[in-house]
């Protein structure tokens, strides 16, 4: 299964296509995460992917610091969480 993501007119389409089944299934996103919120994973993101990343000693730290990075740089961009969706948080008029 693959993931596409589009962004057009503040709305976040998700789509999932299977490869298997050859379906193509349309998902939206609404956006729930506010100014503040987008600005702090921008940053957070820009830090933890930047030269002054925290390091450690075991690997697999340091992977998943890049991973939360990642995921934060691209939630700072199309404004929407996964775990705020899936806890009904809204942030969005904040």
């Amino acid at each position: 299964m693959s993931v596409v993501i589009i962004i057009c007119n503040a709305k976040t389409y998700l789509y999932e296509v299977s490869l298997k089944l050859f379906s193509v299934s349309r998902v939206i996103m609404k956006q729930n995460l506010g100014k503040l919120d987008r600005i702090f994973r921008f940053t957070l993101a820009i830090w933890w992917l930047g030269p002054l990343a925290p390091w450690f000693a075991m690997p697999w730290a340091n992977v998943l610091v890049a991973i939360i990075g990642w995921v934060a740089l691209v939630e700072s961009f199309i404004g929407w969480c996964g775990l705020h969706d899936w806890f009904g948080v809204n942030n969005r008029n904040q």
